[in-house]
């Protein structure tokens, strides 16, 4: 995350303290989005290892894909 534009860097530690903030997460993927980040924004297929999508879109930890 070197060179991650201010703002950016600050929603990720703030979407990482409270993940269930809506809101807050979809703040932080348009700002991915309006930063050429937008790969970043979208959820992942789930991980193998866990069953859980990651991403700023993805659901909450709360929220299990079955």
């Amino acid at each position: 995350m070197t060179d991650e534009p201010t703002l950016i860097a600050s929603l990720r530690r703030a979407v990482a303290a409270a993940p269930d903030d809506v809101p807050l997460r979809l703040h932080l993927a348009e700002q991915l989005v309006a930063a050429g980040l937008g790969a970043q924004a979208a959820p992942r297929p789930p991980s193998r290892r866990r069953g859980r999508r990651s991403g700023v879109l993805a659901e909450s930890d709360d929220a299990v894909d079955r």
